[in-house]
């Protein structure tokens, strides 16, 4: 069987599913992605009773953990923002989600909170150390009393905000952590090809 026919077999098989999932739980059922063995994700979205939309994305890397509750809302809530200025969402990289989770434990566990670390490393030094390869690149660093805060102060601030809203970046690592008191330290890890 051709590429294309099994590509547009999986397609009808997805459809087929996402119909009869749709019709046993009734409305709200937002999408279904299944990938191909061409390196694309096949997203199928369905909203209310209107038909299948169906859209060909390049798949990201899988996540070797899955993100936590908190880092997921991060992620939504900046995507968010993203999508109110016309840009697409960041695709969540595996090793840039480690190196964040890394980074903002280690804030906590060393006791500091800066762009630069103790040894002297800046965040691109810290990518290069993980093997992420990038052209363009951007961290920001928060601590806040929660997720929704601290997206709300990336917007406030110019240089955040601008990371947050670069066309260049199409890939995000986010870290969220607690330390003792409950303050709560989010790293944004941004990059672009």
């Amino acid at each position: 069987m051709s590429r294309s026919a099994t590509t547009l077999l999986l397609v009808l098989l997805i459809g087929l599913v996402v119909t009869l999932f749709r019709g046993a739980i009734g409305d709200g059922f937002d999408s279904l992605s299944s990938a191909n063995k061409g390196g694309q994700v096949i997203i199928v979205k369905v909203a209310g009773d209107s038909p299948p939309v169906v859209e060909k994305k390049n798949s990201p890397e899988p996540l070797a953990e899955k993100l936590s509750v908190e880092e997921n809302e991060a992620l939504e809530l900046l995507n968010s923002d993203r999508r109110a200025s016309g840009l697409p969402p960041l695709m969540v990289n595996s090793k840039l989600a480690k190196l964040a989770r890394g980074y903002a434990r280690d804030m906590i566990t060393r006791s500091f909170f800066a762009h630069v670390n103790p040894e002297g490393q800046n965040p691109f030094d810290r990518m290069r150390q993980c093997g992420i390869i990038f052209r363009y690149a951007g961290e920001n660093l928060a601590i806040n009393s929660g997720v929704e805060a601290a997206e709300s102060a990336f917007m406030g601030s110019p240089e955040h905000r601008a990371n947050v809203l670069n066309s260049h970046f199409d890939k995000i690592g986010i870290g969220v952590y607690h330390d003792a008191n409950g303050a709560v330290y989010v790293v944004q890890e941004f990059t672009g090809d």
